[in-house]
């Protein structure tokens, strides 16, 4: 059988950790300074509160073993579900919790090292992690242990696979990954750090489109986000699935900084001990712990769209090197706190007598709900649509939807006109040699107002008395009356007016104009046009 070799940089991995675990090294009380690369992907305590840090998602770490008792993880290691699965020599299930290695202990808690104020802290610290110890204390291992890993961790309840081993598509890991891909999975892998392009640019085959939609890999940079000599690439190769689709390892394919990082170490006496290490092993986890956060605020996606969270990821990564999805970078730098924003267009739910119109809107529905897509569409309401305060609360607290379901809180509140405060009282004023105006403005936001003109004659003083009709009366001048009144409270204008002045003052008021009844002008007016949206 092929063998396999952690994958971190060193002349092996009991070397590379050997004489570099020391609490006294580094701040132990500072695990978010101490977890830097979280600061790079974009995760903060805010990010991990609002995914309940992660709560909730089983973690499959196929690997060396974990010491479960090291202080920074000894309270996520499930220690029932975790198995030893190597053949020569035998071993227990027991013993994936010591971890001969270290390398086991050390990405376990860059996936689920808990936020206690101490030591360092994980991409989503309040994970579980099902340790499968399939290599052994050099750091090597047999296909058919990984894959009997792989099975295990799937059927044990892991959501989540973290392999920061060497990819080898053999036949018996290729038939693991689409077992526990059907079975909703998703599976991550390191890169390797041999400094060459993923496979020599070589296509493999025996995949379901399923297992590659849920397969992606991890390179490493350096804290600047520049490769890093060591890191594999993702090159021109990738998948033919057994359907027949071709797929690029470049859009499978993201960075994290994999150097020097600090992690929980399994030697020594003391439980709070650490070191550093390097390579796309380090990466790895940090891809893990993403889908982990993603997960956990979206559940539903593991079990309808596990592949639209990588989808997401490798949307929402940070464009490296040549433009778009390259050789080099494939899809880009990790960016968890993008990830975390919507993907393509907005869409809000529909109730009621609110709908959209559009052409080019959509609908789906998700648990019973339907959705409807409001790109580039108009709201129509049947009829008035009632109090502007009340209105502005509630699209204070709008809940939309992504392209992929997910929720996000938006508040479209600011795009209700809000009236200055304090009481302003304008004094009865004529505006004319016949008009007068009215207004008082409450700290409501309401007001009071009257414009109307001023008594005067049914005749024309102008013209006096002289002429006379033919019955020789006076000349009469009816003369229109031009009057309007409004009152308004919390957005809602109560009116009554005569004349064509007034239908401008309400065809203002219906659309929460400001000027609406400080003033007419009967020659700007042509119609009263329609008060509510839907009279014709």
């Amino acid at each position: 059988m092929r063998g396999f070799r952690a994958g971190a940089v060193g002349v092996a991995l009991a070397l590379a950790m050997a004489g570099q675990a020391s609490a006294a090294s580094y701040s132990v009380t500072n695990e978010y300074a101490n977890s830097s690369q979280l600061a790079l992907i974009g995760v903060t305590p805010a990010l991990q509160a609002n995914a309940n840090y992660g709560s909730g998602i089983v973690f499959g770490v196929i690997d060396t073993g974990a010491l479960a008792a090291h202080g920074d993880i000894a309270s996520g290691v499930d220690r029932v579900d975790s198995a030893c699965t190597i053949t020569s020599p035998a071993c227990a299930n027991s013993k994936a919790l010591t971890d001969d290695n270290g390398h086991g202990t050390f990405v376990t808690s860059e996936i689920i090292g808990r936020a206690n104020g101490y030591g360092v802290v994980g991409v989503a610290p309040l994970g579980t992690a099902i340790e499968m110890k399939v290599l052994n204390a050099s750091g090597s291992g047999t296909t058919a242990d990984v894959a009997q890993g792989i099975r295990l961790a799937a059927d044990r309840g892991a959501q989540v696979l973290n392999l920061s081993l060497t990819f080898l598509p053999t036949s018996d890991i290729v038939s693991a990954i689409n077992y526990a891909a059907s079975k909703h999975v998703v599976i991550v892998f390191a890169g390797g750090n041999s400094s060459q392009a993923l496979q020599n640019n070589g296509f493999i085959r025996g995949f379901t489109d399923q297992a590659i939609s849920q397969l992606f890999f991890m390179g490493s940079t350096n804290a600047n986000k520049v490769l890093s000599y060591f890191s594999n690439t993702p090159g021109i190769g990738g998948f033919i699935s057994t359907s027949g689709k071709t797929y690029s390892f470049k859009d499978h394919w993201l960075m994290a900084d994999g150097e020097n990082l600090w992690g929980a170490y399994n030697k020594g006496t003391g439980l709070f001990l650490y070191t550093q290490l390097s390579g796309t092993s380090m990466a790895a986890p940090q891809g893990a712990g993403a889908v982990g956060l993603l997960a956990a605020r979206w559940p539903f996606l593991l079990n309808t769209n596990p592949g639209g969270i990588v989808s997401i990821m490798m949307q929402t990564a940070q464009d490296l090197g040549t433009s778009g999805h390259d050789k080099t970078y494939g899809s880009g730098f990790l960016r968890v706190d993008l990830a975390f924003q919507p993907v393509g267009q907005l869409a809000l739910a529909t109730s009621g007598s609110v709908t959209t119109s559009s052409a080019s809107s959509s609908t789906a529905t998700v648990g019973g709900e339907t959705r409807t897509n409001l790109a580039g569409t108009g709201i129509a309401a049947g009829g008035p649509l009632g109090n502007l305060a009340n209105i502005k609360s509630i699209l204070s607290g709008i809940v939309a939807f992504d392209d992929y379901h997910r929720d996000f809180n938006i508040d479209l509140g600011g795009a209700v006109m809000t009236r200055r405060t304090g009481s302003i009282v304008v004094p009865f004023q004529p505006l004319s040699t016949r008009t007068v105006q009215r207004f008082i403005e409450f700290d409501n936001g309401g007001h009071l107002s009257y414009v109307g003109e001023m008594a005067r004659p049914t005749f024309d003083p102008e013209q006096g008395t002289g002429r006379h009709a033919l019955n020789g009366d006076a000349v009469l001048r009816p003369t229109p009356r031009q009057w309007a009144m409004s009152l308004t409270g919390n957005g809602t204008y109560t009116g009554a007016g005569e004349g064509s002045g007034a239908a401008m003052s309400f065809s203002e008021a219906r659309w929460i104009g400001e000027n609406a009844f400080q003033g007419s002008d009967a020659e700007a007016s042509t119609a009263l046009l329609s008060l509510v949206a839907d009279m014709h």
